[in-house]
Parts: C-alpha cells; structure tokens; sequence
C-alpha cells in the first residue's frame, strides 16, 4: 500500500508540473484546486495508514508478551520441556 501511495504522490507531483508549464488562467486555478483536493485525500491515506500500521505493532507487541508470559506459567507448572504451541 506504502508503495501504492508513493507512486500515486508521483503522479500527482508530475500533473503540478504540467500545471505550471500548460493550463493558464481560469482553467488552471481549477485544474490546482483539484489537485490540491487529491493532494489532502492522499494526505489522509498516508496518515490513516501509519495508524494502521501503528496500530498492527501494537497488538504485535502484545501478542508477543502475552505469549511470553504464557510460557513463564508453563514453566512454573513444569510443563516448560513440553513445546508450547505459538499463534503468532
């Protein structure tokens, strides 16, 4: 998805440079406006993204304890040598 966004971004920087060199006047103030207006869309995806991505290594990181803590009670109750069976 990163790179999806990335190329997209790309796409959107080349159409601004198109701006500059071809659409002039009214036509132009139009065509940036709707640029600008997908520029903030794409702003949205990349920040609604690294919350999601946030978000994904957070419950990682607490699976991870969960499953060490799990492995400490194994122990305490001698079952430490018997392989214990991971969800992650």
């Amino acid at each position: 998805m990163d790179g999806d966004l990335t190329s997209a971004e790309g796409v959107l920087k080349e159409a601004y440079t198109e701006l500059e060199a071809i659409h002039k006047g009214s036509s132009g103030t139009v065509y940036r406006q709707g640029l600008d207006e997908i520029q903030q869309g794409l702003t949205k995806v990349r920040n609604a993204l690294g919350i999601l991505q946030g978000g994904v290594h957070g419950t990682g990181q607490i699976n991870d304890g969960t499953e060490e803590l799990n492995r400490a009670s194994a122990g305490n109750v001698g079952l430490a040598a018997a392989p214990v069976a991971s969800w992650t």
